[in-house]
């Protein structure tokens, strides 16, 4: 039997259950890991919109997170939705002191249906802090978009955006690359699910492409699979950050990891077919056998 890790979750509760701590613990049970969690906000929220959100206090997340590093050995670090700037400082000051390994950083900066997740005084706070404590961070693109503004690289960003083709797209992807790696940016693994479908598309066949990339040391690499057209989409962000830690927290390498997690969610995603939940962007399906057997 492989080692069992222990994978701590720090982030929000989403009380529709798809996405959040919720979706975290589920993808890490799943796949044979042992799930922690620090919460850092309460939402109220369902299948359809985010209504409210509640930041717990500082005090609270600290002691959260200190309990749990007295008791267990922890192998990875997932850190999702934050919502506040005190919360950011007391994750960073934690992550500090207790020098954890694997770390992963889910910049989650605004929901499907269009509300911001985070203190508009936070999301400095965690490109600038967070980011030197983390061994990988996983945006989608809107949130790479704003990794590029936030460091004054408009120009790139603008590119990106005007690109029509897959091969200026990647090249340009490149020159982010190797800006993110002379300032000692960890590795960033954007998630495909919002790039243009003239990016996706195959000229090849007669189909949509799935693109994940993983920008590290100045390169720009490929994880590519089938588009899948779904409304079982909700949290795929945090099962595939958490997946990668899991792996991680098994020491497989980041390459692995990744290929293993897009695996992952996109059969998740597959298996939730007809069991809609909600009316509206429902949840993947978590638990797959064939998984946690890989494990075991």
């Amino acid at each position: 039997m492989s080692k069992r890790p222990i994978i701590l979750s720090i982030a929000g509760i989403d009380s529709g259950g798809g996405a959040g701590v919720t979706a975290d613990v589920k993808t890490a049970s799943g796949l044979g890991a042992y799930a922690l969690n620090a919460v850092t906000c309460v939402t109220a929220q369902n299948t359809k919109r985010v209504k409210t959100i509640f930041p717990i206090p500082a005090t609270v997340l600290k002691d959260q997170l200190l309990t749990l590093a007295e008791d267990f050995e922890i192998d990875s670090v997932k850190i999702g939705m934050i919502y506040s700037l005190e919360n950011v400082e007391v994750i960073a000051e934690w992550l500090n002191l207790f020098k954890c390994r694997n770390v992963v950083l889910d910049p989650v900066l605004r929901s499907t249906s269009g509300v911001d997740l985070v203190e508009e005084t936070a999301k400095e706070k965690i490109f600038d802090v967070l980011l030197k404590f983390s061994d990988l961070v996983t945006p989608n693109l809107p949130e790479f978009h704003y990794m590029l503004s936030h460091h004054n690289k408009g120009y790139i960003l603008e590119k990106l955006k005007s690109s029509t083709t897959k091969k200026l797209f990647f090249e340009i992807l490149e020159e982010a690359s190797r800006f993110f790696f002379s300032i000692n940016t960890p590795p960033i693994f954007l998630k495909g699910g919002h790039l243009p479908t003239m990016i996706r598309e195959s000229h090849v066949v007669n189909e949509i492409q799935h693109f994940d990339l993983l920008l590290t040391e100045g390169k720009v690499e490929v994880f590519e699979s089938d588009f899948i057209f779904t409304k079982n989409s909700h949290g795929t962000g945090c099962a595939t950050s958490t997946a990668i830690s899991v792996c991680l927290g098994r020491d497989e390498s980041l390459s692995d990891a990744i290929k293993f997690a897009q695996n992952y969610v996109r059969n998740s995603i597959k298996l939730a077919r007809g069991s809609m939940v909600g009316n509206g962007n429902s949840a993947i399906e978590h638990f797959n056998p064939s998984y946690l057997r890989r494990f075991y």
